[in-house]
């Protein structure tokens, strides 16, 4: 019936009377309808799938991203310093939070209903790159702010944390937002498969490599202090949300939902990785003069809560 309606209101019922009258016509008329009656069909699971569903793990998903590495903020100001971060990690994970937001953002301005992220998945994984962009520009600030003053420099006079860290934000901010300017211009004229590997397995690479400095800082002071696992934690959850909705299209296949999802399985995976160290660390005990493993988690109270301050 819905197919006999989209025939009468495109005034197509004459020809079609015609055409059923001679038998070979009607074979072509048939073969003809199917791939209509196909997208059809598909269309209509399409706009069965929940979309208030997807927009909630979209905004889930955007708002983690957005905070993923406030618990590391805010450790740092506690302390006052970033000793124990690895500023290699906040680095690499930047350059590849870079990469992700040209590339989706690239697809995002192109508007063209062919491309595999030209759905609601994309607005949200340019939010969630892009706000974790700016935490890491903040937390680079902090190094900067909280870097120790050299002791032959006393008659230096001592720096404005907070006009570091704003200057600091501002302009790394600032270089970030031309840069993914540039990879917008930069996407849409490579070839599909470049594009490809540049804005998904390259950044995918880039994640997975920025965990290894942080790993081996637990490694080499046996020691976690100055790492919040409240960004393991946040970042973990984000990234299931980000790739439900890259998954929620009904057209979207097995392998494609994995392709485009898989910056987020790749972080999934690494934070595994990067607690089995943790746990490693706490096992086989600290060198001596670094705190304890759980006088430092008890600080972080993004990990454990429920500890009390040491």
């Amino acid at each position: 019936q819905v197919y006999s309606a989209q025939i009468s209101s495109a005034g197509e019922s004459a020809p079609l009377a015609a055409t059923l009258s001679d038998p070979s016509d009607g074979r072509q008329a048939t073969r003809g309808a199917l791939p209509q009656a196909s997208a059809m069909t598909e269309a209509v699971h399409a706009q069965r799938v929940p979309q208030a569903v997807v927009l909630g793990f979209g905004m889930s998903g955007a708002a983690c991203w957005a905070c993923v590495m406030m618990p590391q903020v805010l450790l740092n100001a506690r302390r006052k310093s970033t000793e124990g971060m690895s500023l290699n990690m906040v680095v690499l994970w930047q350059v590849a939070m870079l990469i992700s937001a040209g590339y989706y953002a690239a697809a995002l301005i192109s508007g063209d209903g062919s491309d595999a992220h030209s759905d609601g998945g994309t607005v949200w994984a340019v939010l969630s790159c892009s706000a974790c962009e700016v935490v890491c520009c903040f937390i680079e600030a902090q190094v900067i702010a909280y870097r120790p003053k050299p002791e032959s420099d006393g008659a230096t006079p001592d720096r404005d944390p907070c006009f570091v860290l704003i200057a600091g934000t501002v302009l790394f901010t600032t270089v970030f937002l031309a840069m993914v300017g540039a990879l917008m211009i930069i996407f849409p004229r490579l070839p599909d498969i470049a594009s490809y590997i540049l804005g998904d397995a390259v950044s995918a690479a880039l994640l997975a490599l920025g965990f290894f400095p942080q790993i081996w800082e637990f490694v080499a002071s046996r020691s976690i202090e100055g790492y919040s696992f409240g960004v393991t934690a946040i970042d973990i959850v984000g990234c299931l949300a980000n790739s439900v909705v890259f998954f929620a299209p009904a057209k979207v296949t097995l392998i494609e939902g994995v392709k485009r999802a898989m910056p987020f399985v790749v972080v999934i995976v690494m934070h595994i990785v990067l607690i089995a160290t943790a746990l490693w660390v706490v096992s086989v005990g600290q060198r001596p003069g670094v705190r304890s493993a759980c006088k430092v988690m008890a600080e972080d109270s993004f990990t454990v809560p429920f500890l009390p301050k040491p």
